[in-house]
């Protein structure tokens, strides 16, 4: 087994340099390594053609044991999984097979977090469709953010930039919170939003197709909000 194969290289080993001592050394050695790997000892294969460093194709022997344990942690531990391909560089498909990994986590993810989703989808920068993920998720979020909190869900919209329909929903969420005020007699605040919307009318009508409208009804005088 690959104990006589180290015995025997301790004995050349003990010879120094005589002859080619050390090229026998490293000759058993290499293949007291294949054995263990053969055995099913991958960890110790796998230190043990390190321990080669460049002899023979040893540091190619050595990431082939390390993809094969990374591609069986796949299924059964996919967080490890990526750690052990992203440590193998470019060693074959390992940069791929790592991100193919994180982006079933982001997936993942954003079915129960989406919040954690966004973030896993953006750290894959250009990967697949990752920022068009990444980006439909946010677009969720501020459709639901501008229930609760208009102006946060515009700012989220706004930030969105140009991504869909981004755009035109910043300037629909601020005027339904503008006809909410009105409608609460908020007077004051929905004067300085629609100020603040600007060109109003010439939106609504693009936002709606030319048939949205803007009515003002006359509600008379009111007595002054800081009269005495």
């Amino acid at each position: 087994g690959s104990k006589a194969y180290e015995d025997a290289a301790a004995a050349f080993e003990a010879l120094g340099d005589y002859e080619d001592s050390e090229e026998r050394v490293l000759q058993l050695r290499y293949t007291a390594a294949v054995g263990l790997a053969e055995s099913g000892e991958t960890d110790a294969a796998i230190a043990a053609f390190a321990a080669l460093g460049d002899y023979s194709d040893s540091a190619e022997r050595a990431n082939a044991l390390r993809y094969q344990e990374a591609a069986a942690l796949a299924l059964a531990d996919p967080e490890e999984a990526i750690v052990a391909f992203a440590a193998l560089g470019d060693y074959s498909d390992s940069a791929e097979r790592a991100n193919e990994l994180r982006y079933q986590r982001a997936a993942e993810l954003a079915l129960t977090d989406p919040a954690a989703g966004i973030a896993a989808f953006e750290a894959l920068g250009d990967y697949s469709d990752s920022a068009d993920r990444a980006a439909s998720l946010r677009y969720d979020a501020a459709v639901a953010l501008s229930v609760t909190d208009p102006a946060a869900g515009a700012a989220a919209f706004e930030a969105l930039g140009d991504y869909s329909d981004s755009a035109d929903k910043v300037y629909q969420v601020r005027y339904e919170a503008a006809a909410k005020m009105v409608a609460r007699q908020e007077w004051d605040a929905a004067v300085a939003l629609y100020t603040e919307l600007g060109d109003y009318a010439d939106r609504v009508a693009a936002y709606t197709q030319g048939t949205g409208q803007l009515q003002v009804t006359l509600h008379g005088y009111r007595p002054c909000h800081n009269a005495a």
